[in-house]
């Protein structure tokens, strides 16, 4: 039985590295398209619908806006790992991409919880919290 176990064999960190500036920046990328297309459809049915809105619904609407700020917040990061991870566009860009990425993932998780107990509530307890999960309607102003 050998017991080569060294370093290079068990993590070859120069192949890992090479596959993120490689492929890293095509699929962040594929990513950062389909993610506006449809975030902005998303939205733009949510603002053109003249139905009444359920809280879920607002819910899904916030969740696809917290999306597509994320999704818009991409390229900054690609031109970054084509750059071999040197940011190019000032301490103040970096602050506010960082910013909106991480309020992204807490948003993200907070839409999503409150999407489950609304429905929770709608499914468990039609009667007794009626007034829970109110249904807003848009008005236009004239």
């Amino acid at each position: 039985m050998d017991n080569d176990t060294s370093p290079e064999i068990l993590c070859n960190q120069t192949v890992a590295w090479s596959w993120l500036y490689s492929m890293q920046p095509y699929y962040m990328s594929a990513i950062c398209f389909l993610g506006v297309l449809g975030n902005s459809f998303v939205l733009a049915v949510f603002f053109l619908e003249k139905r009444r809105r359920s809280v879920a619904d607002i819910y899904l609407g916030n969740l696809a806006l917290a999306d597509l700020l994320m999704a818009s917040c991409l390229p900054f990061w690609v031109v970054a790992i084509i750059n071999e991870f040197h940011w190019t566009f000032g301490q103040a860009m970096c602050q506010i991409v960082n910013v909106i990425i991480g309020m992204n993932y807490y948003c993200s998780v907070l839409f999503l919880t409150l999407v489950s107990v609304d429905r929770y509530l709608v499914l468990t307890r039609p009667f007794v919290c009626p007034n829970v999960c109110l249904v807003f309607k848009h008005t236009k102003k004239s």
